[in-house]
Protein backbone atom coordinates (compact mmCIF):
# COMPACT_ATOMS: atom_id res chain seq x y z
CA UNK A 1 0.00 0.00 0.00
CA UNK A 2 0.75 3.94 -0.20
CA UNK A 3 2.32 3.80 3.18
CA UNK A 4 4.39 1.12 2.75
CA UNK A 5 5.95 2.56 -0.26
CA UNK A 6 6.82 5.36 1.63
CA UNK A 7 8.33 3.68 4.16
CA UNK A 8 9.85 1.39 2.29
CA UNK A 9 11.31 4.40 0.35
CA UNK A 10 12.70 6.13 3.53
CA UNK A 11 14.15 3.22 4.88
CA UNK A 12 16.33 3.27 1.55
CA UNK A 13 17.10 7.57 1.49
CA UNK A 14 16.10 9.14 5.16
CA UNK A 15 16.88 12.26 3.14
CA UNK A 16 14.17 11.64 0.58
CA UNK A 17 11.68 14.59 1.34
CA UNK A 18 9.29 13.59 -1.52
CA UNK A 19 8.68 10.17 -0.07
CA UNK A 20 7.96 12.63 3.51
CA UNK A 21 5.69 14.38 1.57
CA UNK A 22 3.62 11.69 0.43
CA UNK A 23 3.93 9.62 3.62
CA UNK A 24 2.20 12.84 5.26
CA UNK A 25 -0.59 12.69 2.11
CA UNK A 26 -1.48 9.03 3.57
CA UNK A 27 -1.46 10.64 7.00
CA UNK A 28 -3.71 13.08 6.07
CA UNK A 29 -6.11 11.25 4.16
CA UNK A 30 -6.91 8.86 7.37
CA UNK A 31 -6.73 12.39 9.73
CA UNK A 32 -3.60 11.62 11.14
CA UNK A 33 -2.76 15.54 11.60
CA UNK A 34 0.05 14.94 13.95
CA UNK A 35 1.70 12.49 12.21
CA UNK A 36 1.11 14.60 9.03
CA UNK A 37 2.77 17.54 10.50
CA UNK A 38 5.75 15.31 11.87
CA UNK A 39 6.52 14.34 8.47
CA UNK A 40 6.23 17.80 6.66
CA UNK A 41 8.94 18.68 9.92
CA UNK A 42 11.27 15.89 8.34
CA UNK A 43 10.69 16.83 4.49
CA UNK A 44 11.33 20.73 5.07
CA UNK A 45 14.08 19.30 6.96
CA UNK A 46 15.20 17.31 4.34
CA UNK A 47 14.46 20.12 2.05
CA UNK A 48 14.08 23.40 3.08
CA UNK A 49 12.60 25.12 0.00
CA UNK A 50 9.84 22.19 -0.10
CA UNK A 51 7.15 24.55 -0.28
CA UNK A 52 4.50 21.51 -0.47
CA UNK A 53 5.45 20.44 2.86
CA UNK A 54 4.39 23.82 4.20
CA UNK A 55 1.41 23.53 2.60
CA UNK A 56 0.46 20.45 3.88
CA UNK A 57 1.66 21.64 7.06
CA UNK A 58 -0.20 24.53 7.06
CA UNK A 59 -3.84 22.30 6.20
CA UNK A 60 -2.83 19.95 9.58
CA UNK A 61 -2.85 23.13 11.46
CA UNK A 62 -6.27 23.85 10.53
CA UNK A 63 -7.54 20.43 11.09
CA UNK A 64 -6.21 20.94 14.42
CA UNK A 65 -8.02 23.95 15.02
CA UNK A 66 -4.59 26.47 14.94
CA UNK A 67 -5.59 28.60 11.96
CA UNK A 68 -3.21 31.54 12.64
CA UNK A 69 0.21 28.82 12.67
CA UNK A 70 -1.68 27.46 9.24
CA UNK A 71 -1.55 30.30 7.29
CA UNK A 72 1.95 31.37 8.35
CA UNK A 73 2.65 28.08 7.09
CA UNK A 74 0.94 29.07 2.99
CA UNK A 75 3.01 32.41 3.34
CA UNK A 76 5.85 30.16 3.61
CA UNK A 77 4.61 28.15 0.99
CA UNK A 78 4.34 31.05 -1.37
CA UNK A 79 7.60 32.51 -0.44
CA UNK A 80 9.11 30.11 -1.81
CA UNK A 81 7.30 29.07 -4.67
CA UNK A 82 4.64 32.02 -6.03
CA UNK A 83 3.53 29.77 -9.14
CA UNK A 84 2.44 26.92 -6.96
CA UNK A 85 -1.08 26.98 -6.90
CA UNK A 86 -2.22 25.11 -3.69
CA UNK A 87 -1.18 27.47 -1.47
CA UNK A 88 -3.67 29.90 -2.54
CA UNK A 89 -5.79 27.46 -2.92
CA UNK A 90 -5.20 26.53 0.76
CA UNK A 91 -5.31 29.81 1.67
CA UNK A 92 -8.86 30.99 0.18
CA UNK A 93 -10.23 27.39 1.82
CA UNK A 94 -8.95 28.97 5.16
CA UNK A 95 -10.56 32.40 4.45
CA UNK A 96 -13.93 31.04 2.95
CA UNK A 97 -13.71 28.62 6.60
CA UNK A 98 -13.55 32.25 7.92
CA UNK A 99 -16.48 33.56 6.36
CA UNK A 100 -13.58 36.18 4.94
CA UNK A 101 -15.15 35.50 1.46
CA UNK A 102 -13.58 38.01 -0.66
CA UNK A 103 -10.15 37.12 0.53
CA UNK A 104 -11.02 33.86 -0.54
CA UNK A 105 -12.24 35.00 -3.86
CA UNK A 106 -8.89 36.61 -4.00
CA UNK A 107 -6.46 33.65 -3.56
CA UNK A 108 -8.75 31.38 -4.81
CA UNK A 109 -8.52 33.56 -8.21
CA UNK A 110 -4.50 33.14 -7.89
CA UNK A 111 -4.87 29.53 -7.73
CA UNK A 112 -7.22 29.35 -10.71
CA UNK A 113 -4.88 31.49 -12.90
CA UNK A 114 -2.05 29.37 -11.64
CA UNK A 115 -4.18 26.19 -12.63
CA UNK A 116 -7.07 26.80 -14.38
CA UNK A 117 -7.66 22.86 -14.87
CA UNK A 118 -8.70 22.43 -11.47
CA UNK A 119 -12.37 22.57 -11.39
CA UNK A 120 -12.20 22.57 -7.63
CA UNK A 121 -11.27 25.84 -7.04
CA UNK A 122 -14.39 26.99 -8.96
CA UNK A 123 -16.48 25.13 -7.02
CA UNK A 124 -15.13 26.99 -3.65
CA UNK A 125 -14.92 30.27 -5.37
CA UNK A 126 -18.17 30.01 -7.11
CA UNK A 127 -19.89 29.17 -3.08
CA UNK A 128 -17.78 32.38 -2.06
CA UNK A 129 -19.18 34.17 -4.50
CA UNK A 130 -22.68 32.57 -3.63
CA UNK A 131 -21.94 34.17 0.30
CA UNK A 132 -21.58 37.12 -1.07
CA UNK A 133 -25.00 37.50 -3.08
CA UNK A 134 -23.33 37.11 -6.36
CA UNK A 135 -25.50 34.92 -7.63
CA UNK A 136 -24.28 35.48 -11.77
CA UNK A 137 -20.63 34.91 -10.92
CA UNK A 138 -21.34 31.80 -8.66
CA UNK A 139 -23.13 30.42 -11.49
CA UNK A 140 -20.54 31.33 -13.89
CA UNK A 141 -17.62 29.40 -11.64
CA UNK A 142 -19.90 26.36 -11.33
CA UNK A 143 -20.42 25.99 -15.01
CA UNK A 144 -16.40 26.40 -15.54
CA UNK A 145 -16.31 23.81 -12.48
CA UNK A 146 -18.50 21.62 -14.83
CA UNK A 147 -16.55 22.30 -17.74
CA UNK A 148 -13.36 20.61 -16.02
CA UNK A 149 -15.12 17.72 -14.61
CA UNK A 150 -18.26 17.11 -16.11
CA UNK A 151 -19.36 14.00 -14.22
CA UNK A 152 -18.97 15.52 -10.97
CA UNK A 153 -22.84 15.38 -8.95
CA UNK A 154 -21.88 18.19 -7.29
CA UNK A 155 -21.17 20.90 -9.20
CA UNK A 156 -24.33 20.23 -10.46
CA UNK A 157 -26.38 20.46 -7.82
CA UNK A 158 -24.69 23.56 -6.76
CA UNK A 159 -25.01 25.30 -9.91
CA UNK A 160 -29.01 24.07 -9.50
CA UNK A 161 -28.98 25.87 -5.90
CA UNK A 162 -27.64 28.92 -7.27
CA UNK A 163 -29.75 29.04 -10.57
CA UNK A 164 -32.80 28.82 -7.61
CA UNK A 165 -31.68 32.00 -6.17
CA UNK A 166 -31.66 34.08 -9.63
CA UNK A 167 -34.90 32.27 -9.64
CA UNK A 168 -34.25 30.56 -13.27
CA UNK A 169 -36.23 27.03 -12.00
CA UNK A 170 -36.16 25.07 -15.58
CA UNK A 171 -32.17 25.56 -15.26
CA UNK A 172 -32.66 24.56 -11.94
CA UNK A 173 -34.66 21.62 -12.94
CA UNK A 174 -32.07 20.56 -15.21
CA UNK A 175 -29.44 20.61 -13.68
CA UNK A 176 -31.20 18.59 -10.73
CA UNK A 177 -32.29 16.00 -12.70
CA UNK A 178 -28.71 16.34 -13.90
CA UNK A 179 -27.53 15.37 -10.35
CA UNK A 180 -29.85 12.86 -9.53
CA UNK A 181 -28.36 10.98 -12.53
CA UNK A 182 -25.13 11.18 -11.59
CA UNK A 183 -25.61 10.64 -8.02
CA UNK A 184 -29.09 9.20 -7.33
CA UNK A 185 -28.55 8.72 -3.90
CA UNK A 186 -28.25 12.35 -3.12
CA UNK A 187 -31.05 12.92 -0.52
CA UNK A 188 -29.80 16.91 -1.61
CA UNK A 189 -30.03 16.82 -5.59
CA UNK A 190 -34.24 15.28 -4.66
CA UNK A 191 -34.78 18.40 -2.39
CA UNK A 192 -33.34 20.91 -4.86
CA UNK A 193 -35.62 19.62 -7.78
CA UNK A 194 -38.56 19.64 -5.19
CA UNK A 195 -37.51 23.07 -4.95
CA UNK A 196 -37.15 23.78 -8.44
CA UNK A 197 -40.47 21.76 -9.21
CA UNK A 198 -42.48 23.41 -6.52
CA UNK A 199 -41.56 27.25 -7.84
CA UNK A 200 -42.64 25.84 -11.98
CA UNK A 201 -46.14 25.37 -10.00
CA UNK A 202 -45.24 20.84 -10.17
CA UNK A 203 -46.61 20.49 -6.77
CA UNK A 204 -46.88 16.56 -7.21
CA UNK A 205 -43.72 16.57 -8.23
CA UNK A 206 -42.34 18.12 -5.37
CA UNK A 207 -43.93 16.31 -3.10
CA UNK A 208 -43.16 13.39 -4.77
CA UNK A 209 -39.40 14.16 -4.09
CA UNK A 210 -39.61 15.52 -0.96
CA UNK A 211 -40.64 12.11 0.30
CA UNK A 212 -37.85 10.77 -2.30
CA UNK A 213 -35.28 12.34 -0.10
CA UNK A 214 -36.21 9.73 3.00
CA UNK A 215 -33.52 7.20 3.50
CA UNK A 216 -30.97 8.87 1.05
CA UNK A 217 -27.80 9.99 1.81
CA UNK A 218 -25.90 13.40 1.04
CA UNK A 219 -23.88 14.23 -1.66
CA UNK A 220 -19.91 13.87 -1.17
CA UNK A 221 -18.31 17.15 -0.67
CA UNK A 222 -15.26 17.71 -2.48
CA UNK A 223 -12.28 17.40 -0.32
CA UNK A 224 -10.32 20.94 -0.11
CA UNK A 225 -6.60 19.09 -0.52
CA UNK A 226 -6.77 16.79 -3.53
CA UNK A 227 -4.27 13.76 -3.16
CA UNK A 228 -0.16 14.53 -3.92
CA UNK A 229 1.42 12.57 -7.11
CA UNK A 230 3.61 10.52 -6.34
Amino acid sequence: NALADCNKALSLDSNLSKAYDNRAAVYERQHEYKKEIADCDLAIKANPYDANAYDSRGYALVELGMPQKAMEQFDKATSIDAHYWHPYFSRGCLYEKEKRYQDAIRELGKAIDLNPAAAALYDHRGFAYGQLGKFQNEVEDYSNAIKTDPKNALFYLNRAFAYGKLGQYAKSLDDANKAIELDPKSARAYASRGFAYANLGKNENAIADYNTTEGRTKCCPVLCRPGLAV
